[in-house]
């Protein structure tokens, strides 16, 4: 009995120290492989690799402005806006011109009225008038006749190649007419005709005429508004 139990003994040790060199071969094997990768991992020389730098790009800088054109601001809405130097200044006024008078002339003597050349007013405005816009007024058979215009109004730019030109026309009094229909109990084409209160939506109007300059240099109409202006008060 004795010697059984000593054998049961170093079963139960042989066991046990069996079970210790299987952990201890797991432990050692795993730690080998740990060794093995550290070993074998691909190293990262920081001397022989560049590292990418941020390079800063500079801003863009702004297209400088013609000598001449003046930035404005407007005392009411606060609007920056351009104005021309002199020549360019000169050169819109008179395509205005040009145009304003195909539509509106001053008040004369009847004969220096029915002498305006419609053909040629058409020919002069349609010089200034850009291709891809269809100003209605070109071929108009009305002339309306004023008395005078209002002062000038600085030129509004909303760059150096695009424009706008404003100003009244007051007094609309009486209106040519170039429609033979409508000049039939005179006997002549053109005829004058005065205008009634309820013939006109208003005796003055504020024109204003926008432009863009081509590549010739000339400025040339791409919009036209005639919006009407309020009567002054009796007491004026």
């Amino acid at each position: 009995m004795k010697r059984q139990r000593q054998q049961i003994k170093l079963k139960r040790t042989g066991y046990i120290l069996l079970a210790v060199g299987i952990i201890f071969g797991g432990i050692v094997l795993a730690g080998g492989v740990q060794v093995y990768r550290w070993l074998t991992a691909p190293r990262i020389d920081l001397e022989a690799t560049p590292i990418p730098t941020v390079t800063s790009t500079a801003s863009p800088t702004a297209t400088p402005r013609p000598a001449g054109w003046q930035e404005q601001r407007d005392t009411t809405s606060g609007a920056v806006y351009l104005t021309p130097p002199a020549a360019e200044e000169q050169a819109l006024r008179a395509a205005f011109a040009v145009l304003l008078q195909r539509t509106r002339v001053e008040a004369a003597d009847e004969a220096t009225l029915l002498a305006y050349d419609r053909e040629a007013s058409s020919a002069q405005a349609w010089e200034y008038v850009a291709a891809d816009y269809a100003w209605p007024l070109l071929d108009t058979p009305f002339v309306f006749v004023h008395t005078g215009l209002g002062p000038e109004n600085p030129i509004r730019c909303d760059d150096t190649t695009h424009c706008s030109v404003t100003q009244a026309v007051l007094g609309i009094q009486s209106v040519l007419i170039f429609e033979p229909a409508m000049c039939e109990s005179t006997g002549s084409v053109p005829c004058l005709a005065q205008l009634g209160d309820d013939q006109i939506d208003a005796r003055d109007n504020l024109v204003t005429a926008t432009f863009v300059q081509g590549t010739d240099g000339v400025w040339r109409l791409t919009g036209w508004e005639a919006l009407a202006l309020p009567a002054p008060p009796d007491t004026w």
